[in-house]
C-alpha cells in the first residue's frame, strides 16, 4: 500500500516538472534584486481646507499649486482668501475675515499646534475659530493635533477638530446600557474585536432610544 502511494507522488511529481518545462520555466540560482526602494516620500497633491456651507465647516479639498513649496501657513491664509467660483456657486464661505492673516503656525508640543493670528484671537467668530483649528489640524500627521489660536495678547483653545457650534437635543445612555451591544462585546473578545451595530438607530433622525432594562447589584 506504501508502494502505491509512493508511486502515486512520484507520478505527480513528475507531471508538475513537465507542466514548468513546457512553460518554458527553468530552474535558476538566486538572482539578486538589488537594494530596495529609496529617497523622499514625495509630497502630498491636495491640500485640505474648512470653509462653511449653511452655517456649518465643510472639508474642501484644493490641489497642492506646483511649482513651489506648500507651508502650513499658507493653507490658512486661503481661508481668509475665500472660496473659489465654483465653491462660492457651490453655496460655501468663509467666516475668516481678511485681516487675520498673514498667519504663523508652529508646533509647541507633540500634538500642540499654535496658529498666530493678527487679529485679536477673542474677537473672532465661533465658525472662524473652528475653521483654523480644523484647517490647522489637517496640517498634521493624523490630524489629532489640538491647536490654540492667538492673536492680539488673546489667545481662545486648546479646541480640537471636529467641534461643532450645534447643540444635540438627542440624549441616549452609554453603547453599554444596550442589553445587544453588551452581548456582542462579551462574544466579539472571544476573536477580532468589532462590535455590530446597537439594538437601535443611531443618526440623523433617530428617535429617543428606549429605556434600558439594565440595573446594578
Amino acid at each position: 500500500m506504501r508502494t502505491g502511494l509512493a508511486r502515486r507522488v512520484l507520478a505527480a511529481g513528475l507531471v508538475s516538472l513537465v507542466t514548468v518545462a513546457g512553460c518554458g520555466v527553468r530552474p535558476s540560482d538566486v538572482i539578486p534584486a538589488g537594494d530596495p526602494p529609496s529617497g523622499a516620500v514625495a509630497p502630498a497633491t491636495t491640500i485640505t481646507l474648512y470653509l462653511v456651507k449653511n452655517g456649518r465647516l465643510r472639508a474642501v479639498t484644493r490641489p497642492r499649486p506646483l511649482g513651489r513649496p506648500r507651508f502650513e501657513a499658507d493653507t490658512l491664509a486661503l481661508l481668509a482668501a475665500g472660496p473659489t467660483p465654483s465653491e462660492e456657486a457651490d453655496g460655501l464661505t468663509t467666516d475668516v475675515p481678511p485681516e487675520a492673516g498673514p498667519f504663523s503656525m508652529t508646533a509647541e508640543s507633540a500634538g500642540h499646534l499654535v496658529v498666530t493670528v493678527s487679529t485679536p484671537a477673542g474677537e473672532l467668530s465661533p465658525l472662524a475659530v473652528q475653521q483654523i483649528v480644523c484647517t490647522a489640524a489637517a496640517t498634521a500627521p493624523g490630524r489629532q493635533a489640538q491647536v490654540t489660536v492667538v492673536g492680539a495678547g488673546q489667545d481662545v483653545g486648546p479646541r480640537n477638530c471636529p467641534p461643532t457650534p450645534h447643540a444635540t437635543t438627542t440624549k441616549i445612555h452609554t453603547l453599554l446600557h444596550d442589553p445587544q451591544y453588551r452581548v456582542a462585546l462579551a462574544w466579539q473578545n472571544t476573536a477580532y474585536n468589532q462590535l455590530p451595530h446597537p439594538g437601535f438607530f443611531i443618526g440623523n433622525g433617530m428617535s429617543t432610544p428606549p429605556q434600558p432594562n439594565v440595573h446594578l447589584r
